[in-house]
């Protein structure tokens, strides 16, 4: 492959950059799929399985530049089973463990197969960082949602503490999202539920 640089003052250097850059990864990037964000490539995805209800799954996705966000997204592989109305959710949380964004209830959502589109009440201003997308099920059963490999090694986490982990869980008996939680207090995951957002 040949790169061809454009000469500064001729053409911006943003738009070539992002052009190159896409012309070097052989792998589908979220804004393929109309997302601005997601964990990992759905290529990755392996298989699914069931959270445990009344517990926040947690899935960190990195913010590279400044953006606003308005939709959450996961794929249900098994629909719920006997969701309790009201209490089955998407939010985001920031690095400090601060609930920024909450969806309406999605028991109907979550309680047939498919990808999801969860829209938040309010859209957020996400600076660089990384943010937390995270969901919570209640009812019988909760929903399988579509994740990567199960490492009983938790190196889905590597390099990564408690209160930065890439997958985890948080809490117990929880029928809505809490308004914040302590990053250090994250039960780190051994896979990690795909999740991506717009």
């Amino acid at each position: 492959m040949t790169l061809t640089f454009p000469t500064i003052g001729q053409e911006p250097w943003g738009a070539t950059l992002n052009a190159l850059i896409r012309q070097a990864v052989s792998s589908d990037l979220p804004d393929d799929h109309g997302l601005a964000g997601w964990a990992f490539p759905l290529s990755a995805v392996s298989a699914q399985s069931a959270p445990a209800t009344g517990v926040l799954q947690l899935t960190r996705i990195p913010v590279r530049a400044n953006q606003t966000i308005t939709n959450l997204y996961c794929s249900v592989g098994v629909a719920g089973v006997t969701l309790t109305a009201g209490q089955n959710f998407g939010a985001l949380y920031n690095s400090a463990g601060t609930r920024v964004g909450v969806s309406a209830d999605q028991t109907a959502a979550f309680g047939s197969i498919g990808n999801k589109t969860v829209a938040l009440t309010s859209p957020v201003a996400a600076t660089t960082g990384f943010y937390w997308v995270a969901w919570l099920f209640n009812g019988t059963t909760a929903p399988q949602l579509t994740r990567n490999f199960t490492s009983a090694s938790l190196a889905n986490n590597l390099g990564s503490t408690a209160a930065t982990s890439h997958a985890g869980t948080f809490g117990a008996a929880q029928t809505s999202t809490p308004a914040s939680f302590a990053p250090g207090s994250i039960t780190q995951a051994q896979n990690t539920i795909w999740a991506g957002w717009s």
